[in-house]
């Protein structure tokens, strides 16, 4: 389970988001909504200062649940247990997909992944070089490969039409039940209530102060 209390992030003196409490707990599907929330993910992460607030992790990596991010290792294991899928791409600037999916897990298991995500006859391509649904779904193997207990994922619309997104929303939700059972899942999107009926719970954020549905 991740937890934040009384979080608070700044950016140049204003308020993104404030006094934020709220959980994801394993074995859960989240959507999420809310212009800042990215900022959430970032500050997790730690890739945005965390100003105020604390945030928990419950994982045999920790010895204790507080993440401390003055301390190199925290960051470095949080980054293990918790899976990113950006909306923004960042690949290596080399190889192939199988090279990409290597980096991160056994020959066998990364070839397996990508066949089920109907990656199968991309992996000599190179990533730049895929369509944007074939980006997303590239993504997600490479967040697959890395077993994390925590996946967030940023705006899948930005690849994906809407009739894509909802079997995208079918196939993370099938995949993560697949290979973890203790698995948390967040999906970030703008247009998240159209397929609210997918998720357990919907975490919204508006003007710096969350709730949920």
């Amino acid at each position: 389970m991740l937890k934040v209390n009384n979080l608070n992030i700044f950016d140049n003196k204003r308020v993104i988001i404030k006094k934020a409490n709220f959980e994801i707990r394993l074995n859960n599907f989240y959507g999420a909504i809310g212009r800042d929330f990215k900022e959430v993910f970032e500050a997790i992460l730690n890739f945005r200062e965390i100003v105020q607030g604390t945030i928990l992790l419950s994982h045999e990596l920790f010895q204790t649940k507080k993440v401390n991010y003055n301390n190199k290792r925290h960051i470095a294991n949080i980054r293990k247990v918790i899976g990113y899928i950006s909306h923004e791409d960042f690949f290596l600037n080399f190889g192939t997909v199988l090279n990409h999916l290597r980096w991160f897990g056994e020959i066998n298991e990364v070839i397996d992944i990508a066949i089920e995500l109907g990656l199968g006859d991309l992996i000599t391509k190179k990533p730049e070089t895929l369509t944007d649904k074939e980006k997303i779904y590239f993504k997600l193997a490479l967040a697959l490969v890395k077993k994390p207990s925590i996946l967030l994922i940023d705006e899948p619309l930005k690849y994906l039409t809407m009739e894509e997104m909802s079997e995208f929303i079918r196939v993370v939700k099938r995949q993560t039940n697949k290979r973890n059972e203790n698995i948390g899942v967040v999906i970030l999107s703008e247009s998240i209530f159209e397929f609210k009926e997918e998720f357990d719970k919907i975490l919204k954020l508006e003007s710096g102060v969350f709730s949920d549905d």
